[in-house]
């Protein structure tokens, strides 16, 4: 059997000349295809201006990972107990030439839907690897170097043994790399995934819970998967500066995850009277604004070698 998908565009009130006209007719029918197949779409029952921005983000990557134009910032972990910077979070930056700066936000979740993640993750993951390797970390302060990975990647058969060759080529122990990763990961442990994240943890890589009490992530994620650290969502500390729900919340959130003797760490710490909140009671490590925002390598280097915070 076969169908038809029609798309009617209005001229010249939807679209003024040809190269409008073929471009919103390539981007609609994309949108029918996915959404509405078998139907008649009008534009002005599509969300163009989305599709549209979504497909220049998408051409933004595909630029920057075919011309070298991924960056790798690093933003600093701080141990409020020994007073040092402890550790970090890698985060991807791209700036495109025309769109200028793109959120992750934004074009993270367009890569795990068009497959491009697999390719991103990879040149991330050895960038990583190559900063650590090529700047003896391992005599500084910093442990280790948390790295995020998505559902997607860890969907991948023998994804596991990927990293653990690139990490073998620099040389970089499983300590100083923490694997991060959010309750969607979790929530997607097929037979592959589960096989991805055992070979990793038998190697000596530990794991890290992003992004705890967002959604709809809750403690069944912690008793199921080998997590070592659990990153407090940034929404539920500042809730707590707010209303004192949010606040009992938070207390008890960090008295169990302490009870089960997890690493916590702070996200979205911007002031002094945050991490001495945080600190009194009970998270060891803290991240945000109040330290540093992510920054290049060299700036990197430099923040950590600061004295006590």
């Amino acid at each position: 059997m076969m169908s038809a998908t029609i798309t009617c565009i209005e001229c010249p009130k939807e679209a003024n000349n040809y190269s409008e006209l073929i471009d919103k007719t390539d981007y609609i029918n994309l949108y029918a295809k996915n959404n509405n197949k078998g139907t008649i779409v009008m534009v002005e029952d599509v969300e163009l201006d989305n599709i549209i921005t979504d497909k220049a983000v998408e051409k933004a990557v595909r630029t920057a990972l075919d011309t070298n134009g991924i960056m790798v910032y690093y933003q600093p972990i701080y141990n409020v107990v020994k007073k040092k910077y402890a550790s970090a979070e890698a985060l991807v930056r791209i700036n495109d030439k025309k769109l200028g700066w793109i959120s992750p936000e934004k074009f993270i979740p367009i890569t795990e839907k068009n497959g491009m993640i697999i390719e991103l993750g990879d040149i991330i993951f050895e960038s990583v690897c190559r900063f650590i390797s090529g700047n003896n970390l391992n005599h500084t302060s910093i442990e280790y170097i948390d790295v995020n990975i998505s559902a997607v990647q860890m969907m991948q058969p023998n994804y596991a043994l990927k990293l653990i060759a690139c990490m073998e080529k620099y040389n970089v122990s499983p300590s100083q790399i923490i694997i991060e990763i959010t309750e969607t990961a979790t929530m997607a442990a097929t037979a592959v995934v589960n096989d991805n994240i055992g070979i990793l943890y038998e190697y000596g890589i530990k794991f890290s819970l992003d992004d705890y009490g967002s959604g709809s992530a809750n403690v069944s994620y912690i008793n199921r998967m080998p997590f070592d650290i659990i990153k407090l969502d940034k929404q539920i500390i500042w809730d707590a500066f707010k209303n004192s729900k949010a606040g009992i919340t938070l207390e008890y959130t960090i008295k169990m995850l302490n009870a089960l003797n997890l690493f916590i760490v702070a996200e979205g710490v911007e002031t002094f009277e945050m991490q001495d909140y945080l600190k009194n009671a009970g998270c060891q490590f803290m991240q945000g604004w109040y330290y540093s925002k992510a920054v290049p390598e060299k700036e990197f280097l430099e923040i950590i070698k600061q004295p006590n915070v």
